[in-house]
This record gives C-alpha cells, structure tokens and sequence, in this order.
C-alpha cells in the first residue's frame, strides 16, 4: 500500500519535490502554477503549438524556467485529462491548480502520476472519479458478471441497462449484477459536497447473439479479453496474404482509435487473396513470433485466430483507407514508449501502445527517409512527424538518455535491398503493422516505391598528420583475420585504404576484435600475427606506413566471442612516429607493457581484457588502453514485454568499467601529470553508467566536447549511437580534439563500409600538455 501525507496538507511543489526526495512514492495533494507542458526529461515549454493533451508542468511561481523547480504531471485518460490539459485548454497556462495523486518518477524527474482530483483555484468544484465498468464492454458469454466502482471513497453509484441517462433515481449499485441479453450499461457516481462524475458507458454484446467484431477482439489492451475462447463468424476484408494465413481488416470500424480494426488469420493454404471479404471461425491467440522470445522471452505477442473454418464471402471488396502516419495524419509519440508498465493503456502518449492500437491495420509512410543500411531485410526509416527533432546530417534520430525516437518506423524491404542512411523514397509507403525480433514493422503490400540516393558519401577526416602531435585512432575491425574463407580479400584491401585515405594515417591504430590466424577454426591457435600481417602487408602495398603490431594472446577461448576466434584488443603502430617502450625504467607508466588488466579478476571471464601499451612520441611516455567491454546481450530490447526495458548487460560493464578506471587512477596517482588515453568499443553510450563510471573524475570523454549531431559511431534499429569513445586525461583534454569518422555506420557493404563501428581518430599536443604541467 502505497503511504500517504495527511489529506489536510497541501504541498508547494516545492515541498511535494522534496518529499519525494525523502520518502519516495508518497499520495499527496500538491498546488502550483500551470506553466506549461512537459516534452522531455527536464524540458518544459510555454509554446502551445508543442502542447499535447499527456501531462502538464507545475511551478510555485506562473513564470517559472528553472528544471529543478517545476514539477512534470501526467494526466491519466478521462476526466481528469479532459479538463486539465493545455493542448485542449491552453488557457489554463498560468492558472494555480490543486491537484491530489501519487508523487513518483516521471520524465526521470519528481512527479505527479495517477491524479485522481483537480481543483483550480477561483472555485471549481472537485469532481466525483468516473465509474470503472468492468469489464469495459464487448461480447461476453451469457450470464458474466459485471461490476461497478468509483476511486472516490463514499460515493454512490448510480446505473441503467436501457442506455438512458442515471439520475438519482435510477437503480443503485450495491452488489456485481450479471449480463443475461444485449445491454447497455451507463452509469455516474455522486457524493455530496462533489460535481458529480462523468457519466461511463459500455456496450455488452451476450454470445451468439451478434457476431464478434475484429476490434471486440483487439480491445484496449496488448493482451486480446478473448484470448483462450473461439468467436464465431469474426468478418474482415484480406489485406495481405503470407505462407501461414492473412491479414484482414473489419469494413465496419468503431470509433475508438485504441482498438485495432485488423488481426492476423493463421490459415496455411487459405486460397484467399486481398480483396476477399471472409468469415472465420477458430480460437484467438497470442502468439509470439519470430525474434527474440526463446533467448530472452522479451517479445510481445501478436493477436490472431487459428482459424477452424474460413468462408469468402465476396471478392474484390475495395479495401479500407490506410492510416496516415506522422504531421499528414497520425501523430507518432515521439519520446516515450511506456510510462507505466503497461498499467495504462494510452496510445496518445505511449508507443508501444500507439503501434498495438495499429496492429494489423492498414498504413501509410510518406516522404520516408531511410535512417540506416539495411539489415535483416529491414530498414528503418523516419516520417515528417510534426516535432523538430536533432538528426545526424544522414537524418537518423540520435540516441539520447531516455529518449529511444519509438517514432523510427522499421520497413521490411527484403534482404537484397540496398539502402543508406539518407536515401528517400520517392512515392509512399503502405503496408500492414506487423511484429517480430522487439520490433514493430510495416510489411509492404506489393513493390516498395523508388529509392533515390540521398548522396551521402563516406567521410575523411579533418584531423591530418601533424609533426609536432600525436593521433590515435580507435577501430573495431569486425572479425578480422588472416583465414581467406572468413575475411575476404576486398575487406583487407578496404581497411587498409581507409587507415590510409579517411583515417589520415594514425600513428596509433588501437583495434578490435582482431581474431587468430585462423578465425573460427578451434584448433587451439591463439596467435594473432599473421592476421595483422596481413592488414600491415596490405597498408603497406598500397603506400601506407609500416605498421607494427602488438598484443597479448589470449587464453584459447576465454575471452569470449566466436569459439576458435581469439577475439582480442591490440595496436597498430607506425614506429618512424611513435616508440612503443620497451626499456625498464622507474620512470615508465607501466611496470610491464604491454599488459592485460584483469587477466586474474574473474569479472573478465569470456571477456576482452583491455591492453594497456606504454609509448613515447618526442621523449613523452603515454599510454594508450584498448577495450573492448561485454557486449549488450541481455538486456530487454525498447519494445519489449519488459517496460521499463531493463538492461541486463550494464552491471557487468559498470563493473569492468570500476576496474579500468582504477587502473588508470593508480597511473595518475603514481605518476605526476601522467597521460592516459583509453579508447575502445565500450558497448555502452556517453551518458551511460558505465561510461560515467569508466571516467570518473580523472578522464574526459571526447566524445561528450562533439557538437551533438555529430555523436554517433554506430547505428542500430535506425538510432545513432555513440559505442566507440576515446577518453583522455583531464589534462590533456583541451589539447585534444576528436573526431569520429563516418564511413561505415551509415553505408552497407555495397557502398564501400568495411566494419559495423565507425572509426575515431584524435590528436594531442602532448608538448602542451607538458607545458601546461
């Protein structure tokens, strides 16, 4: 049972900020000014073209801006959002407001969830809480039992089974009554002293009496009410056919835009085509399809009928408008999946219940940009959506704390179609709203419309050898090694012209996911030498520098990755450049080098341990760390059946991260202005625990000093991510600058891409930084 402060108090919000910081969770009565509207964690706005209906934002004073001040209120479904919203009520901006709820985390802020009473001052009267039918209406067998409440304590319900208005003299709720015929129950609730509340209504259709309808058997919520039970003569129009049933969507809709009018047919051999207006009898399900589900049980479920009996009814039946998506029609929640849990059904607010209110359903996508190559057959694309949100200069949304764009529309194109961030479609999009893999996709119904080329070219750095600096580059080869049947030749030759022609040719190349001689085969081999000839070899023959390579093997097959491959971290370095230290001397970084960190910490068991390598550039000794942290495997994908999406992976990195940090310290506290760089695929984001932690209070994340469009070195699901970051000293931060390079996140194999991970190069003026020490 959730505590609560004494009705008699009214907090500032102020005071219901704190107490929340004290208490946590805590029912409260809170008063403030109506200042606006909540888009963003920790971003308010006064504009009422940005307003929506989903929350408001409260301040002690009306002209508030301070973050820390204002207070984020979300407004459940019904009464309580209809009279208090600003998108329908702008008015109310600057308006005091009293408002009784549950203080909890929303928009990672202290807020106000699950309002049940609101008050304006000047005398509005506080309303009775509306009645909650239950269940909500539908078809239901003959005899079930229905029952009425209100959260309003002492009050009374009043209801009718002739759909005529209650009044106070119509029948009294005081026990469940049970549905024996066709009815339509309407009912209020009244409390002296109270308006009274909205007047609720459901429609109950007994068993075989009518037929069930698609959207009886969607309902509001993810999990269909009939789930288990058989309906009979469910019609619908074929909208698209596959190898183990259809799609078909109702011609006659209702107009709840949460119940989805379509549903899947699972019928092998159906011999229906689109067009065909059918009648199915059979069980409804929810099915887990392909994707994720037996590894991770993460994916939702698909409503279908396993169809017993199917008639076609007529043929040629034109087939229902498709929904518009994004600013020409339907508005995409552009910020949050899920709030609640799954606790409210709200496609208004929530994506992952704004896509289940479509499953099926027809829909259109105009002007689609493609956010990112091509994978699995998907490609996911972006929609003018009505909001300005920050892109990359290809138009893919950019991964932000809290914000996973759910706006980004996945296409299934195929395997063979080739695209890049940046192309366009040159006509529209439609297609029926599908799911597999934690995602929801648009299945195209015939040939997907014209790609143009959106003309994005592969980048070449603005960081060029300099005499006086150093550059390191940190890159994720993508299992590279020296066995032909595994790397392919044209990949060698394309790694090394980019080191050599978009890198600029780094004195320090800290790589990963070099694998053994022999990749995968597991014979036991864990030398790598012979991989990095072969990359060194091909630099080298097309006029590059010659590269050493240095590493530690690892243990066969403990570290993680392929079995047989030997993933591991090394360098590559140009020794007219660079001098990796070999001499022992005290006053060397590194009591060895180069060396492994962890190596006898069985938190890296089957996992990359970083390697530390001590170099000197012009009598200056350094060192430079190459990670490559545990993957994200295990953690909940965004559109999952876990909400909030719970990161399984990240505990493990913060931890590795504690360890490398702690090495890196004992460096600089040893050592007096000691330069430390580490660099790596980290599997984690800027803002991240683990990267917060990895830097601590000793390193600086060049990735973080990038103008924020430019902070991506990896694209997954059509969301730019930063998973590659170069770190730096503090000391050395204001004479570094970075730069990741763009040349394969965005680009599929066909346009030139050689690895999955973009590169990232920087340069240091480490003489400054001596000075400056």
């Amino acid at each position: 049972m959730v505590p609560s402060i004494k009705a008699e108090t009214v907090l500032t919000v102020k005071e219901a900020i704190e107490a929340f910081k004290n208490t946590g969770k805590v029912n409260a009565v809170v008063e403030g000014y109506i200042i606006g509207y909540t888009t963003g964690p920790s971003k308010y706005t006064n504009d009422s073209s940005k307003f929506a209906d989903t929350n408001i934002a409260i301040a002690d004073e009306p002209g508030e801006t301070d973050p820390a001040k204002i207070m984020p209120v979300q407004l459940p479904p019904g009464e309580v959002r209809k009279a208090v919203n600003v998108k329908d009520h702008p008015e109310h901006v600057g308006k005091k407001v009293r408002l009784t709820g549950t203080l909890e985390l929303y928009f990672s802020s202290p807020g106000l969830k699950s309002v049940t009473a609101y008050q304006f001052e000047g005398g509005q009267q506080e309303k009775v809480q509306d009645v909650q039918i239950s269940p909500n209406g539908g078809t239901v067998d003959k005899g079930a039992t229905v029952t009425l409440s209100t959260s309003t304590e002492g009050a009374t319900i009043y209801y009718t089974l002739d759909g005529m208005t209650p009044t106070m003299q119509s029948l009294v709720y005081t026990a469940p009554f049970t549905i024996s015929k066709d009815v339509v129950v309407k009912a209020m609730a009244v409390k002296e002293g109270l308006a009274s509340s909205n007047i609720t209504t459901a429609a109950f259709l007994v068993k075989n009496e009518k037929p069930v309808r698609i959207h009886d058997i969607q309902g509001t919520s993810h999990i269909s009410p009939y789930e288990g039970k058989n309906v009979f003569d469910v019609e619908g129009v074929v909208t698209v056919v596959d190898n183990n049933g259809f799609y078909m969507q109702d011609i006659k809709p209702d107009e709840d835009m949460a119940t989805s009018e379509a549903i899947y047919i699972f019928k092998r051999q159906s011999g229906v085509k689109p067009g065909d207006l059918v009648a199915v009898d059979g069980e409804v399900d929810e099915y887990v399809g392909a994707g994720y589900s037996d590894k991770m049980k993460t994916d939702l479920a698909g409503t279908q009928i396993k169809a017993s009996r199917l008639t076609v009814k007529e043929s040629n039946v034109v087939l229902p408008s498709s929904i518009v998506l994004g600013k020409d029609g339907l508005h995409i929640p552009s910020e949050i999946i899920d709030n609640d849990s799954f606790s409210v059904f709200d496609p208004s607010e929530d994506a992952i219940d704004f896509y289940e209110s479509l499953e099926g359903m027809l829909v259109e996508v105009r002007k689609a940009v493609v956010a990112g190559p091509q994978k699995y057959g998907d490609v996911f694309v972006t929609v003018d959506n009505g909001t300005s949100e920050l892109r990359t200069r290809g138009g893919t949304p950019i991964l932000a704390a809290g914000d996973y764009n759910p706006e980004r529309l996945s296409i299934k194109a195929g395997r063979t179609f080739v695209a890049k961030a940046g192309d366009f479609f040159k006509g529209n999009i439609t297609g029926v709203v599908g799911y597999d893999y934690g995602n929801y996709r648009i299945i195209p119904i015939g040939q997907l419309p014209e790609l143009q080329d959106g003309g994005l070219q592969r980048e070449r750095s603005a960081i060029k050898p300099a005499i006086d600096k150093v550059t390191v580059a940190t890159f994720n080869i993508e299992n590279f090694s020296a066995n032909p049947e595994q790397t392919s030749d044209e990949k060698v030759q394309g790694l090394a012209a980019a080191i050599i022609h978009n890198l600029n040719m780094p004195d320090i190349i800290a790589v990963q996911e070099m694998q053994d001689n022999n990749g995968t085969v597991n014979d036991g081999t864990t030398d790598a030498s012979l991989s990095a000839k072969r990359l060194i070899d091909a630099i080298r023959a097309n006029k590059g520098p010659g590269y050493k390579y240095v590493d530690v093997a690892p243990e066969n097959n403990q570290d993680g990755g392929a079995p047989g491959a030997n993933i591991r971290v090394g360098f590559l370095y140009n020794p007219t450049r660079v001098q990796f230290v070999q001499s022992a001397d005290h006053k060397n970084l590194l009591p060895q080098n180069p060396m492994r960190i962890g190596t006898d910490n069985p938190l890296f068991n089957d996992t990359r341990k970083p390697l530390a390598a001590e170099f000197q550039f012009k009598g200056q000794n350094f060192v430079v760390i190459s990670n490559h942290l545990n993957s994200k495997i295990g953690d909940a994908t965004p559109f999952g059946k876990i909400q909030p999406i719970v990161l399984g992976s990240e505990s493990k990195r913060v931890e590795l991260a504690t360890e490398v940090n702690r090495f890196m310290k004992n460096i600089v506290d040893t050592k007096k202005n000691a330069v430390v760089i580490a660099v790596g695929d980290m599997n984690d984001f800027q803002f991240s625990k683990p990267l917060q932690t990895l830097k601590g209070d000793i390193m600086t994340n060049m990735m973080e000093t990038l103008p924020l469009e430019t902070r991506y070195t990896y694209i997954h699901d059509g969301n730019a991510q930063v998973l590659d970051h170069i770190l730096v000293t503090n000391n050395a931060a204001l004479y570094t600058k970075v730069q990741p390079v763009h040349i394969n996140a965005e680009f599929m194999y066909e346009h030139g891409k050689v690895s999955d991970h973009d590169p990232v190069v920087a340069q240091i003026d480490l003489k400054k930084v001596r000075k400056a020490s």
